[in-house]
């Protein structure tokens, strides 16, 4: 499907929207069997985020996605990457580059319809260089987990082993 170039429109949703549609879709299109398969992939590309360098995203971004973004913030689904074998931590080491680095605390995301909580957002800020002497950049990141409720799952063990906790949504900017 080609999204039209209509100028002044741009791909800008809410972290509501990037929820309750975008990543919940992406979730449920992996649950089907096909891994490669994604309904809104012309409008939110798969990447392995971690093996890029923020400078690098923009242009992948515009090579994968068939809409345009402001210019100034980029969307992308990556599969989380565990920092260690049967750890909760996430790996967000970007190799021989720098490293993204928590900088808040989470923030919950709530439906615009209902007002319930459907996830949270979590801030960070990419770091050039090692942990934790790394120098500060002005690339943002917002990382968009869906709380599990909403796509049917009712105990901690269904969650776990569940794709829910390995896909993400995230949104790359510069800070100006």
């Amino acid at each position: 499907m080609e999204v039209p170039n209509v100028p002044g429109l741009n791909f800008n949703p809410t972290g509501d929207e990037l929820l309750a549609h975008y990543l919940k879709q992406r979730i449920l299109d992996l649950r089907s069997g096909d891994p490669n398969y994604s309904t809104n992939r012309h409008l939110i590309p798969d990447i392995e985020l971690y093996n890029w360098d923020p400078e690098d995203l923009p242009t992948q971004y515009s090579s994968l996605s068939r809409t345009r973004c402001s210019g100034r913030q980029w969307f992308f689904f990556c599969r989380r990457v565990e920092k260690y074998r049967n750890s909760n931590r996430s790996e967000r080491t970007v190799s021989g580059s720098g490293y993204w680095k928590i900088t808040g605390s989470d923030t919950k995301v709530t439906s615009e319809d209902t007002g319930a909580e459907i996830g949270k957002k979590k801030k960070l800020t990419f770091y050039r260089g090692r942990i934790p002497n790394g120098t500060m950049t002005s690339w943002g990141m917002h990382e968009y987990h869906l709380n599990p409720p909403c796509l049917g799952y009712n105990n901690a063990e269904e969650v776990l082993s569940s794709t829910l906790q390995s896909t993400l949504c995230f949104s790359i900017f510069r800070v100006t």
